[in-house]
């Protein structure tokens, strides 16, 4: 993920140059700066994770609604009553 390297990025160099950070009390200004970086982050993982979960719900539901339309199907189209040994017949396979 681009926006974690950034944060990673800018944490690193504020580690590296601390002694002069403390120095001139800058602490708050590159607090900021990493708490920007880290709310980017956030913001790219929420929207990463919500991506991810209605995949999720899509991947889970689709079996389900096939076999819904596959019965629909049979006796809208078919015209064909749907027995307990046809729907348990079809769910088998």
């Amino acid at each position: 993920l681009k926006a974690t390297d950034k944060r990673i990025n800018v944490t690193n160099e504020i580690l590296n140059n601390i002694r002069i950070i403390k120095y001139f009390a800058w602490e708050q200004r590159f607090g900021r700066i990493v708490d920007e970086k880290r709310a980017a982050e956030l913001q790219a993982l929420r929207s990463r994770f919500v991506i991810w979960s209605c995949a999720v719900a899509v991947w889970n539901s689709v079996p389900v609604l096939i076999t819904f339309f596959s019965f629909l199907i049979y006796t809208a189209v078919e015209k064909k009553p749907l027995y307990p040994s046809v729907a348990f017949t079809a769910i088998s396979l």
